[in-house]
């Protein structure tokens, strides 16, 4: 069977975005792929991606998986496209489908990890 590859995205320097990246760490050895990503663009060739990032005034993981459903704000420099800008000009440009799961920025690690594999079981 494949290994499900999980691209995980965020900060490590910075407290309130580098969560999805931590608990992805304990993912690798739970026979999952992880990609560390720091730019969106690692997306690009993909048709299917399972994504992990932080997400703001959430207090659960949740699976976004339609363009629609990401928040994106006005764009006035290249340094505010973030993840959500690229995932909806990709998915309008050549049909990329994905799960986004979103965690909070902040909380129990244990149990964030236990609801995110609950999650991975149902995709």
């Amino acid at each position: 069977m494949k290994r499900q590859k999980i691209y995980a995205f965020g900060n490590e320097f910075v407290e309130q975005d580098s969560l999805a990246k931590e608990i992805a760490s304990s993912l690798m050895f739970r026979s999952y792929d992880v990609v560390f990503a720091n730019s969106p663009d690692v997306l690009f060739d993909e048709k299917f991606a399972i994504i992990l990032d932080v997400a703001k005034n959430i207090s659960a993981p949740v699976v976004l998986n339609k363009a629609e459903q990401l928040q994106t704000r006005k764009i006035f420099s290249l340094h505010d496209f973030d993840l959500a800008n690229y995932i909806k000009l990709i998915s309008d440009l050549h049909n990329f489908k994905f799960k986004l799961i979103a965690i909070p920025q902040f909380g129990n690690k244990d149990r964030i990890l236990s609801k995110i594999l609950a999650l991975l079981d149902e995709i």
